[in-house]
């Protein structure tokens, strides 16, 4: 890219220089009037063409300035027109879901519970006062008195085990 930059500027120097070079030259006069006017040539025109002293064409020093001035110019717009680096951001991350803020528990099998044996009073009864009686009484009746063989019903009345 330096490499093209700098073709470009010496090309548009170069292109700036010609017309400072290549001076036009003038050509003879083709006005009659003021040349067969011995009044107008010998008092006016004469004397302020001898004053003026009018210099053609340019020097050395000024052809080297305009190049320098062509030169630079050159540069400034060869910079200008090249591509600069341009900034490219990165791609964006993939998108990824938050974590949930409430984990439900890992699954579990529901647990099924054997309904309770049923037991007919005069078949698996124990008899009272054993100690199998104790047990099944205190297992089947939360309220259930030891010392007195009773439990106590949601109605509030005191009833024997049996």
């Amino acid at each position: 890219m330096a490499k093209a930059s700098a073709v470009i500027s010496v090309a548009l120097a170069g292109a700036m220089m010609l017309p400072v070079v290549s001076a036009a030259q003038a050509g003879p006069r083709n006005n009659t009037y003021i040349e067969n006017n011995t009044y107008v040539e010998n008092n006016y025109y004469h004397k302020r063409k001898k004053r003026k002293h009018k210099k053609h064409g340019i020097n050395a020093g000024e052809a080297a300035a305009i190049g320098v001035i062509g030169l630079a110019a050159g540069l400034i717009i060869g910079n200008a027109v090249t591509p600069q680096p341009q900034y490219v951001a990165p791609p964006r991350p993939a998108y990824r879901p938050p974590a949930p803020a409430y984990r439900p528990p890992a699954y579990r099998p529901p647990v099924v519970h054997q309904p309770a044996p049923v037991y007919h009073a005069q078949a698996v009864a124990p008899a009272p006062w054993s100690p199998a009686w104790f047990a099944y009484c205190t297992n089947k009746y939360r309220s259930f008195n030891p010392n007195t063989g009773t439990y106590r019903t949601y109605s509030g009345k005191n009833r024997f085990c049996q």
